[in-house]
């Protein structure tokens, strides 16, 4: 199957699974819940509920209701969020917010990627042996601890307990330290803002050790598959003749290792 194919087949296929997922998500927040709650908090006054029912077709039959939903979806109008304290446009938070959010993801990834891959070979290259059983503990505790949970410990010991200990600490929350540094967002993004626009190696710097701790707890968890994959394809490939070859012909087992299987195993 051709490329363009193969991506166009996909597509299509994707075209039922959203709107599958829309339909399932309208369904719970309108149906088994109270769509009235996501606009009318403690301190909108009972005057003005009656119009918000009527501005958002929440007194037209489900069906309507459904169709409505989706309309507005399309066009933008994701409506108003009340958790932030004034009532602001849901796309607007999310753009505001979208730059951090995608920083973070990347900086837990790098950590996946950096830690994850040698931790497989590691444990493919000492099977069953101390590291081996260390690395799949440690590979089996990411796939099934709640990240939730395990934020909170981390931020319990390097934050709480460290400061306690009178130790270096992680910063636990924000961006960056206000106190330290004002930041006056470019592209959203902080270390690209402090370090190219702002040329505030010190805010970088700052913002860099905010992003450790909860860029680790992003990232355990797909460390964890990372390190499982690389090291169950690691000992597939260590098995093949030609690795068998290459050790022949008495090449180190580093180069064997990182020359021969790694570049295989990465597949």
């Amino acid at each position: 199957m051709k490329l363009r194919d193969f991506i166009l087949r996909r597509v299509i296929l994707a075209i039922p699974v959203i709107f599958g997922v829309l339909t399932i998500t309208w369904f719970l927040s309108y149906v088994v819940g109270d769509p009235l709650s996501m606009y009318v908090t403690e301190r909108t006054p009972d005057s003005a509920i009656p119009g918000i029912i009527r501005a958002r077709g929440l007194d037209q039959p489900p069906v309507v209701q459904y169709f409505l939903y989706l309309s507005s979806l399309f066009q933008g109008d994701w409506g108003v969020s009340t958790s932030t304290g004034a009532d602001q446009p849901v796309l607007t938070i999310l753009a505001r917010l979208f730059p951090a959010t995608i920083e973070l993801a990347i900086v837990a990834m790098i950590f996946a990627i950096i830690l994850g891959i040698p931790l497989g070979i590691i444990s493919a290259t000492k099977k069953d042996r101390v590291p081996d059983h260390i690395t799949r503990i440690f590979a089996l505790s990411g796939v099934s601890m709640p990240i939730f949970w395990f934020g909170l410990m981390l931020k319990y010991l390097f934050f709480y307990q460290f400061s306690v200990w009178n130790l270096p600490n992680l910063p636990g929350g924000d961006r960056y330290n206000p106190r330290l540094y004002s930041y006056s967002p470019t592209t959203g993004f902080l270390l690209i803002d402090s370090l190219f626009f702002d040329h505030n190696f010190g805010l970088f710097m700052d913002a860099l050790i905010h992003l450790i701790m909860p860029g680790f707890c992003l990232g355990y968890i797909t460390l964890a598959i990372i390190t499982r994959m690389m090291r169950s394809s690691m000992l597939e490939v260590i098995k093949e003749d030609y690795i068998t070859l290459a050790r022949s012909k008495g090449l180190a087992e580093r180069v064997v290792i990182y020359k021969h299987a790694l570049r295989n195993a990465l597949i």
